[in-house]
């Protein structure tokens, strides 16, 4: 039998044994613990790397499906060494082609050094600010707004008439509007301006309020030399750019919009709210929105550090004490930006956490 001395003397032991033990298993287990943590940390970062690699490529490749097609129609129509002939009207079909083959185009036009003009829109975009509203056959499709020299006051010199065609989807004439009074200028729009200004070369436009629209939009445009030098442009609405964003949205909690380098705020999937539904002044300049004025938490966080430190790669940012991973990167080399944050428990939800 064991005596009580022995019992006695082995209690000691038993807890120099145990103040060895226990660290030591704590020890490991905070090991485990924390191996567990760092692997569910790096997961996420793994996983959110990927979505947002695969969401800037989605966004790059999808404004490029939307420019693209009116960088090489711009350059095509501008390249041909007929277009300033003044022979306007033969320009309406292969427009009409272009409106339809790409139907975020809203509205192609030439203007021309001497004040003339012929454009064609797309009714599914809006109506022009200058047409006259109460005119506009039901079943318009396009409306062609030209400025021209009259026939019948030809003699005069520099006279113009200015007039708005309507046609349906055959291409037949279903109405016409006419203005006592010429009342548009090429020079007075950026498309315009900004072209001849960078003779040869493609350019796009700042947003602005678009007469041919009468709603935000920019425009790429290039100048051309001919019998009559002038402008080629063609036109997009904000709301088009922003369908880029809104159709990529994961969930409630995302944060996805683009921006120029400024802040100035040009697609968001709200974005309707955040600049209004109009109507606009095509003579009153467009002022976007700063993405300061942005409300949710984590946009305000990711303007934060933005404004501190330029762009940035994936990182985690704390938002009313839960961690998002937020990116702000530009789009191919574009001043335009991807700003773009998800909760990181977006990506943890399904992972092992050990010492939950």
């Amino acid at each position: 039998m064991t005596s009580s001395t022995e019992v006695r003397r082995a209690i000691p032991l038993l807890f120099a044994l145990l103040l060895v033990l226990v660290p030591l298993v704590l020890s490991v287990t905070g090991a485990i613990i924390w191996q567990g943590f760092a692997k569910s940390q790096q997961s996420a970062m793994d996983a959110g790397q990927q979505l947002f690699q695969n969401l800037q490529t989605e966004i790059a490749v999808q404004q490029q499906s939307l420019f693209e097609p009116m960088r090489l129609m711009v350059r095509a129509f501008a390249a041909d060494p007929e277009f300033g002939d003044g022979a306007q009207d033969r320009y309406f079909k292969p427009f009409v082609l272009a409106l339809e083959l790409y139907p975020h185009i809203a509205s192609i036009r030439v203007g021309y050094g001497t004040g003339e003009l012929f454009e064609v829109t797309s009714l599914r975009e809006g109506v022009p600010a200058s047409a006259n509203l109460t005119a506009i056959p039901d079943s318009a499709v396009y409306v062609i707004h030209s400025v021209e020299r009259s026939p019948i006051i030809r003699q005069t010199a520099n006279a113009l008439a200015e007039s708005w065609r309507f046609y349906d989807r055959d291409q037949v004439e279903i109405g016409r509007v006419d203005a006592a009074k010429p009342n548009h200028e090429n020079q007075n729009h950026p498309w315009y301006t900004q072209a001849i200004a960078s003779p040869g070369k493609l350019i796009e436009t700042q947003p602005y309020i678009s007469s041919a629209l009468s709603r935000p939009g920019l425009s790429v445009a290039q100048s051309f030399k001919g019998t009559t030098a002038g402008v080629l442009a063609a036109d997009i609405t904000l709301e088009r750019i922003s369908s880029t964003v809104s159709g990529l949205a994961t969930d409630g909690n995302e944060q996805l919009f683009l921006f120029y380098g400024d802040g100035a705020l040009i697609a968001h999937p709200d974005f309707e709210t955040l600049i209004g539904k109009g109507p606009w002044n095509p003579d009153v300049a467009l002022a976007l929105p700063d993405i300061g004025t942005l409300t949710s938490p984590a946009a305000q966080a990711m303007v934060e550090e933005y404004r501190r430190s330029g762009d940035f790669g994936l990182k985690t940012l704390d938002v009313q004490e839960l961690p998002f991973l937020a990116t702000v990167i530009s789009l191919g080399g574009s001043p335009v930006r991807m700003a773009l944050a998800l909760p990181q428990s977006n990506f943890t939800a399904g992972l092992e956490t050990i010492g939950r």
